[in-house]
């Protein structure tokens, strides 16, 4: 299903927003548009609904719904699409899903703005540069920044307020990142010093797609999460509704040194955010995983890429530290304390009271709680 902003108290505003956001889906197809024609590809339009997504706000779409909706613009089988067709059909599809009941669609754009700036902040963090507080701050010297850290290449720029040299480093900016293959299609210049927010958004997605993500794939860190949940007995199956249940971060951060979260914390999960807390501030201690999301947006405003971003810095870790999910079929093997071994987990289903019986080498606990702890 798709996940959308929810629609205002009134069918007029609705549809006034709808006007608004038809009229950057078309201003963003236009820029595709071969001057004196009226249509593009199908591949051009699969390429750009991500963005054309993005700026109609809707996070995410089904496989099923892409194909569909690619088929239907394609009934005439010619592989041509017409602008005005698109705009239609489009229209029809963002205001049957704005329909959506649920609370706090919004809120995952800014768990979106939070998560990017931090990641921003993370880069900057490495030369020891100030941080970026808000979309305001993202200038075109802030932007020099990043594109230098992250390529490792230097920027010819000039430090001035005169607008027209702003525009020209940020062009010289965007020349490297198309040499470096990152997408800079519908980026303008302009737009990112008159702070356009989605445009910002959209280009510090197309940043870490290109040098945070890009070795991982389209599955490949969510294949390498569920080995590493495994002996948790969890498991995820996407990078957003199931990162809500905050069991499968906690059992995360402790499968890089399993048992380190278990030993320093009582995790009860009573207090489901603290929880959390305590393991992501862990991670940033001990892993050196800078906390680029908060706790509250992950289990109450998910975002996809959001989510994607902040595992991928787990995934990194693991793979430069060499770390491999742990067996529970070792333990036996292992002189370490027996909570570094087999923290098993009910599903989520499990609604009843059950014991907790935790047994180290010198103690055995007992206690009630919605929850279960098995070590072996």
């Amino acid at each position: 299903m798709l996940h959308t902003r929810r629609s205002s108290t009134s069918q007029e505003l609705g549809d006034a927003m709808a006007t608004e956001i038809m009229a950057q889906v078309k201003d963003l197809i236009l820029k595709h548009v071969e001057e004196d024609q009226n249509s593009l590809t199908l591949e051009t339009v699969e390429k750009l609904l991500p963005e054309i997504l993005n700026t109609a706000e809707i996070s995410e779409i089904s496989p099923q719904q892409k194909e569909k909706l690619l088929e239907r613009l394609n009934r005439n089988k010619t592989g041509v699409v017409d602008v005005n067709d698109f705009l239609a059909l489009f229209l029809q599809f963002y205001k049957s899903e704005s329909r959506d009941k649920r609370p706090n669609k919004r809120d995952w754009k800014e768990t979106q703005r939070k998560t990017f700036l931090a990641w921003c902040n993370a880069c900057l963090s490495t030369k020891n540069l100030p941080p970026i507080k808000s979309v305001s701050d993202f200038t075109d010297k802030a932007l020099k920044e990043i594109i230098q850290i992250c390529s490792g290449k230097t920027v010819k720029f000039i430090d001035s307020a005169n607008r027209i040299k702003q525009v020209e480093n940020i062009n010289q900016i965007l020349k490297i990142m198309s040499e470096d293959e990152v997408d800079i299609k519908g980026i303008e210049a302009e737009s990112i010093l008159d702070k356009n927010e989605k445009l910002i958004l959209a280009l510090i997605w197309r940043l870490i797609m290109k040098y945070q993500i890009s070795d991982l794939g389209e599955t490949g860190d969510l294949e390498w999460v569920n080995k590493q949940l495994e002996p948790y007995h969890l498991s995820a199956t996407d990078f957003k509704n199931s990162w809500q249940d905050p069991r499968l971060l906690i059992a995360l951060v402790d499968s890089l040194n399993p048992g380190i979260l278990f030993k320093n914390y009582s995790v009860t999960l009573t207090d489901p955010l603290s929880d959390l807390d305590r393991a992501l501030e862990l991670a940033e201690k001990e892993f050196g995983i800078m906390k680029i999301m908060d706790p509250h947006d992950i289990i109450n405003n998910p975002d996809k890429q959001s989510i994607q971003t902040y595992i991928s810095y787990f995934y990194k870790y693991a793979t430069k530290n060499g770390i491999v999910p742990f067996s529970p079929s070792s333990r036996m093997n292992n002189t370490l304390d027996p909570l570094t071994w087999n923290v098993s987990f009910p599903p989520p289903h499990l609604n009843q009271k059950t014991r907790i019986q935790i047994d180290t080498k010198t103690q055995a606990i007992g206690r009630e709680n919605d929850f279960e702890i098995t070590i072996k």
